[in-house]
């Protein structure tokens, strides 16, 4: 799929994923004729019920795509903010994925992850997070730095 949209800057393909962006809707025609034809000539069909046309905001990817940018998805950073503090190492990497994922839209991500990494490093399952003196000054802030999102 990649290969067969490649060299066409209004389209971002991943996998079998495909976003068409335009700045008016007769732009935007032209742009998913030009998809269909590539496609076409490559024996690709759409699944049309997995398809969103001339919508202004769609869930992409993980992502909110609206006209102003990329978004994290509401529900995700109310997963974040409802998180309950990691009591384990296994709940800690979860709950680190969930933070790399909108690592993008909080300011300082990784300066108020460090402390939260560390406890990775070496400990075996050994440690808990309580371990920390700042671990709950850690948290808030964490869980307050994505509702910038």
């Amino acid at each position: 799929m990649h290969e067969v949209l490649r060299g066409l800057p209004f389209c971002y393909v991943y996998l079998d994923d495909i976003l068409c962006f335009s700045e008016s809707h007769e732009e935007h025609k032209g742009h998913l004729r030009t998809i269909f034809e590539r496609l076409q000539a490559h024996g690709l069909k759409l699944n049309i019920s997995k398809c969103e046309f001339g919508v202004p905001e769609l869930t992409f990817l993980g992502h909110l795509v609206t006209s102003q940018g990329l978004k994290p998805l509401p529900e995700k950073v109310d997963a974040v903010l409802q998180y309950k503090l990691p009591e384990n190492i296994a709940a800690l990497r979860k709950f680190l994925g969930l933070l790399n994922f909108y690592r993008r839209f909080v300011p300082k991500a990784a300066e108020h992850q460090c402390i939260l990494h560390s406890f990775l490093k070496g400990s075996k399952g050994k440690r808990t997070i309580e371990e920390s003196t700042g671990h709950l000054k850690l948290w808030q802030h964490s869980r307050s730095a994505s509702k910038h999102c």
